[in-house]
């Protein structure tokens, strides 16, 4: 029989701010919203949200 998963399991620390990982991600960001020329509120945008989810589901 399944175990349910812990509430505090289900909460992931992020990452630290001066993380490699934390830095690829503001850099990336950073190109994906200057090349396109994009507005800052595509984040707020559902489709943005669900491929970060995706990317990386913290």
């Amino acid at each position: 029989q399944p175990q349910q998963q812990l509430l505090t399991a289900a909460f992931k620390q992020p990452f630290a701010p001066e993380s490699e990982r934390a830095k690829a991600i503001t850099k990336s960001f950073g190109m994906f919203i200057a090349a396109d020329m994009r507005p800052y509120s595509v984040v707020e945008n559902k489709g943005f949200k669900n491929l970060l989810k995706v990317l990386e589901p913290r």
